[in-house]
């Protein structure tokens, strides 16, 4: 990212979060009740840098 910051430099930069389901089969540790996708899964929250 430096090197294509240092070709367009800019003042301002976007961050996106988003997140993401993964569903999990069986007793996996970390993996938690979704209600959204009413199912078992580990759920990262994501950042993309625009």
């Amino acid at each position: 990212m430096d090197r294509l910051y240092a070709l367009r430099p800019s003042a301002q930069r976007v961050l996106d979060v988003d997140s993401s389901n993964f569903e999990t089969f069986g007793n996996q540790e970390g993996s938690s009740y979704n209600a959204h996708c009413q199912d078992m899964g580990f759920h990262p929250l994501l950042l993309f840098d625009g």
